[in-house]
């Protein structure tokens, strides 16, 4: 998967929209398989292609917000996943990490887009 990543990130310097479509389709596939089987060794086929063209179309459509979002909510998941938490503390660390990654990459963005006027 890893070597996929650096295909990814290849082709996203080579031509950037295709990059967030193959980007997006990478992410979203490996969100749903991770949603509906964790832990396992294999990737279920439909589950993954399925998450993939979702993650695919949002990622292309959307572009830098639907990147960081998404990469608010894997950041989240995995830090998450790290420690065992009851259910109830899970949820409140994950939205918390989301809230406090969503709103730095915001602030990066608006403080690099006034820089660049």
């Amino acid at each position: 998967m890893g070597g996929l990543a650096l295909v990814a990130s290849a082709i996203t310097i080579i031509n950037e929209r295709i990059g967030y479509f193959l980007s997006g389709f990478l992410a979203g596939g490996l969100f749903l398989v991770e949603y509906f089987v964790p832990g396992v060794l294999t990737l279920p086929l439909p589950v993954f292609i399925i998450g993939g063209v979702i993650g695919s179309l949002v990622i292309g459509i959307f572009t830098e917000w639907a990147l960081m979002i998404v990469s608010c909510l894997i950041g989240a998941y995995y830090v998450t996943s790290l420690f065992t938490l009851s259910p109830t503390a899970q949820i409140l660390v994950g939205s918390g990490l989301f809230i406090i990654g969503a709103v730095t990459q915001a602030l990066l963005m608006r403080m690099q887009k006034t820089s660049d006027r």
